[in-house]
């Protein structure tokens, strides 16, 4: 065994310690993404030294130890000038609290855009219930194959956490203050969480199970945090000390946990269905390699092969940026350089998004990762940057709930999924809350 090469790996792993506890001192959302980042970064560095054969098995590549030590320290670089860059933009020009005014809450158009989602849920969960199945969701032919409804059914699963939240939101800031409207909330939460946990353990998708964990967690870290010397009625009041050290680990536990038992599902289902696609006989370890070891293998495999190509990288995220489109991914583009065609859309190892700073600036890879992921991170930081403690949770809990899915994918995904999914229900929540833009001057942001 390569001491210098354990020993490094080791220094890395307390860094990585190290970084997103100083991170978490002054901003939340930067700690949690490092600390997401180090989830699939750490793992697979000991993975690939002590059993390399795993990392290999499931990406088909052959890589060795011969590059991992540069992949460490692209890995460090990146991680330290994300932090570095994102407290030099915090010192150049402060984050302002975006000033809104107070107005008449829209709640009828809140219920009735959730209402019409609810009822379309539930329709097209009911009609296509019966070919629910993880092989089935990410097979592009079966998907083809059958009726278009299908594709409507996985959609709005995707959406359900997000609705969910909303209506817990709106219940726990006391929100519904006509009968009426919280017994409809009440109706609505009743159908929506049936059909979603049906879908969720029929099509074992774990991050759209653990995103409504995480949304319902960040939502309540907010509360806690931002009213300790209040009067709260949080329930994780119980959990929290100085800097809220237990809560996070008590989000990373939980959420792990969730991901863990989908997966176990998702793993049994392939291994029933192909029985030579794996020669592994613990699931456990399928786990650990699926999620944990396969995304840093896209950073060795593109230092392994020189894999520099700036316009790819900008082909690929102009091309990804809108739904119709579907471009190839960059993570197919990189698995293509050993495993030609065994990459699609619907089905494909994830990768590290430090990879796309190699792909993009080669060695200067860390500064590219720098300057993309803290812009990243800023931009995120408007949701939960209004002077309305209502908005901030809802937006807070949105950005928190996508930050595993930032870990392991190319950064256009940031604006993307943002569109997609944070700002339509930034936007629904705001109807309820009742506010408007103040076109007058902006505050300094207390968090």
């Amino acid at each position: 065994m390569d001491f210098e090469l354990t020993f490094l790996a080791l220094v890395y792993s307390l860094l990585c310690v190290l970084l997103s506890a100083y991170a978490l001192k002054f901003d939340i959302v930067v700690g949690l993404w490092i600390a997401a980042i180090s989830l699939y970064t750490v793992p697979a560095i000991w993975t690939q030294i002590y059993a390399p054969q795993v990392i290999e098995n499931a990406t088909r590549g052959q890589f060795g130890n011969n590059n991992l030590e540069w992949a460490i320290i692209l890995s460090a670089g990146s991680q330290i000038g994300i932090i570095a860059t994102f407290k030099i933009i915090l010192q150049s020009r402060k984050l302002k609290s975006i000033k809104l005014t107070v107005c008449e809450g829209k709640i009828d158009i809140f219920f009735a855009i959730i209402s019409a989602y609810s009822l379309a849920f539930l329709f097209f969960h009911l009609k296509n219930r019966a070919d629910y199945s993880y092989t089935n969701a990410t097979d592009l032919e079966f998907i083809v194959s059958v009726d278009s409804s299908y594709t409507a059914a996985l959609n709005l699963f995707s959406i359900s956490p997000y609705v969910i939240f909303l209506l817990y939101a709106s219940y726990r800031e006391n929100l519904l203050k006509n009968i009426l409207h919280k017994t409809i909330a009440s109706i609505l939460l009743v159908i929506l969480v049936t059909v979603f946990v049906d879908a969720g353990t029929r099509l074992s998708n774990r991050n759209i199970l653990i995103s409504l964990v995480i949304l319902i967690l960040a939502f309540e870290y907010y509360w806690t945090t931002t009213t300790l010397n209040q009067k709260t009625n949080s329930w994780l009041i119980p959990f929290v000390f100085p800097r809220a050290k237990v809560v996070i680990g008590l989000v990373l536990a939980t959420t792990l946990s969730l991901y863990g038992l989908a997966e176990i599902r998702a793993t049994r289902q392939t291994i029933g269905e192909d029985a030579n696609l794996y020669s592994y006989t613990m699931v456990e370890r399928l786990i650990f390699l699926n999620d944990y070891s396969t995304p840093f293998a896209s950073l060795i495999g593109v230092i392994e092969y020189s894999y520099v190509d700036p316009i790819s990288v900008l082909k690929s995220n102009l091309s990804n940026l809108f739904p119709a489109i579907r471009g190839k991914l960059l993570q197919i583009h990189i698995y293509d350089l050993w495993t030609p065609g065994t990459s699609t859309r619907e089905s494909s190892n994830a990768m590290i998004p430090f990879a796309e700073g190699y792909v993009a600036a080669g060695v200067l890879g860390p500064l590219y990762n720098s300057i993309i992921f803290s812009f990243g991170i800023v931009f995120l930081k408007i949701f939960s940057s209004t002077d309305n403690k209502k908005l901030n949770a809802v937006g807070f809990a949105l950005v928190v709930s996508f930050l595993p899915r930032f870990a392991r994918s190319q950064s256009i995904y940031i604006i993307k999924l943002t569109y997609i999914y944070i700002i339509p229900a930034f936007t629904l929540f705001v109807c309820l809350v009742g506010v408007r833009l103040n076109r007058g001057s902006t505050k300094t942001a207390k968090r």
